[in-house]
């Protein structure tokens, strides 16, 4: 075979329409049928086909197939065993043409019945990794195929191959793609990729779900100004923080892992919903928390009160000890204690079975001031609009201190409830004018069964506010009132509707 030539005029053209043939179509059929065009019309062959190698490496398989003027009637189904001088090509993987074909019994052979007279075939191997995965045929060829045409057949099979190559890595590429596109979509944990801005150039549904918005009209924008952490650094690792959505706050998990290799100056982000997992400990906490403190209201307690209501039940039946009305209070206030600890049962049965959401804090005020026995104390409301992060409780909570001031608070004729701000963190102040709680029973008056009454209401307000996160003092002038301040911190309060 003669050495190369250096490209001709119309070669050259022949090669670059062959080539942005292969950079237009990610179709091999498209691309190949281009090429084959290009490189038929250049050698002036008449017919000719691309057929790639099967599986198995013992047929071809015609992608698209040219007869020219010739009349065939073949069965296209037939298949096209490798043998013959297709057998040779393969073996050889290199290009090679007979001129005197039907006069070679060799070949001639194995053309079936009704196949289009063959002159003259050149065949080019199509090689990947020098390995043989197709051909590129020639045939009938006026005067026949010479070294310069093979040569020219190789250029265009190699850009065949090259053609093939990207068809089956784009392919493959699309079907990995595809794979983990599933993969990602049928994902419960959002994942997210962000460039090195920090905007977003993938996102699945679930990571939608928790940003609130369609996955495509995510991309491009910034994470965490769509999560509502503007400007919070995503390190690499694992964290856990909140957000608030609406009126439910999200705790979520987040894992982040710099790209390498393609995914180089990028982020993978998958960030976990865990909020049900909160709320759920919270429950556990707080079911564990009624055990410990339900086991302090003991079957004593309540002995020790029917012990006393039976003593002075009995005097009914004695002639010598006739029943006075002061052991009537006995037995009322007993009763009393009975139905405070029976109380404070049923609160402890709600006591963290709600969700916390955002509620209206003087909405939340007003209906529990509602509810207050008036007297005539007056009640003066000084709210801001606030939202505080809270569970069904805490309206109790308002309540059982106004409630508390507005029946024991002697001397007393003013209740005021107003807020304030101090160091981040949100005051509800309720205060009287009455005579106030002495110093030495300020740190009891939480206690259970301190004070009058069941000795329970205040003590309830405690438990409630703690298990939403919050603190209760009462910090008031002996002598010049109660003054009852609620802590609520920082995360669990916002000011505005």
């Amino acid at each position: 075979m003669a050495p190369m030539s250096s490209y001709t005029s119309a070669e050259a053209k022949a090669l670059l329409k062959a080539a942005y043939a292969l950079l237009a179509h990610h179709n091999f059929v498209d691309s190949a049928r281009e090429i084959f065009e290009q490189c038929k019309n250049l050698l002036g062959a008449s017919a000719g086909y691309v057929a790639l190698l099967s599986d198995d490496g013992a047929e071809n398989e015609v992608l698209f197939l040219d007869e020219g003027h010739y009349d065939c009637s073949v069965d296209p189904e037939l298949p096209m065993p490798i043998r013959g001088f297709r057998s040779d090509v393969y073996h050889q993987r290199a290009t090679s043409y007979v001129n005197d074909f039907m006069e070679r019994e060799e070949f001639v052979k194995f053309m079936p019945p009704g196949h289009v007279r063959l002159e003259n075939v050149l065949f080019a191997p199509l090689l990947i990794d020098d390995k043989p995965v197709g051909l590129l045929g020639l045939s009938n060829k006026e005067g026949g195929f010479d070294d310069q045409d093979a040569v020219i057949a190789t250029r265009f099979a190699n850009l065949a191959a090259v053609a093939l190559f990207n068809s089956r890595m784009i392919d493959k590429l699309e079907e990995s793609e595809q794979t983990l596109r599933g993969i990602a979509s049928g994902a419960f944990d959002s994942i997210t990729l962000l460039d090195s801005d920090g905007a977003i150039r993938f996102i699945n549904e679930a990571g939608g779900r928790i940003l609130g918005s369609d996955p495509e009209d995510l991309i491009g924008k910034s994470f965490t100004a769509q999560l509502g952490v503007s400007g919070m650094e995503l390190k690499e690792g694992l964290s856990s923080f909140t957000v608030d959505r609406a009126e439910r706050r999200m705790h979520l998990e987040t894992s982040v892992s710099h790209g390498i290799g393609p995914l180089s100056g990028m982020s993978v982000v998958i960030v976990r919903d865990v909020s049900e997992r909160v709320q759920e400990k919270r429950e556990l906490d707080m079911a564990r928390k009624k055990l410990e403190m339900m086991g302090k209201v003991t079957r004593h307690d309540v002995m020790n009160h029917l012990t006393v209501i039976e003593g002075f039940t009995n005097l009914f039946f004695d002639e010598d000890m006739p029943m006075r009305p002061e052991h009537g209070e006995i037995i009322k206030k007993s009763l009393a204690k009975m139905r405070g600890l029976f109380e404070l049962q049923r609160g402890y049965e709600e006591l963290g079975n709600t969700e916390p959401y955002w509620n209206n804090l003087a909405d939340m005020i007003e209906k529990s001031m509602s509810l207050l026995q008036q007297n005539d104390k007056t009640l003066t409301m000084r709210i801001e609009p606030y939202m505080v992060y809270c569970d069904d409780l805490f309206g109790k909570a308002i309540y059982n201190i106004a409630h508390n001031s507005m029946v024991h608070a002697t001397g007393s004729d003013v209740i005021v409830i107003e807020t304030g701000e101090e160091n981040g963190k949100l005051k509800i102040i309720l205060e009287d004018n009455g005579k106030g709680v002495p110093a030495e029973h300020k740190k009891r008056i939480f206690d259970m069964r301190f004070g009058e009454g069941s000795g329970m209401g205040l003590f309830m307000v405690k438990e409630i506010l703690e298990a939403n996160g919050m603190t209760v003092i009462e910090d008031g002038e002996p002598g010049r009132g109660a003054r009852f301040t609620i802590t609520i911190p920082a995360d669990k309060w916002r000011y505005g509707e």
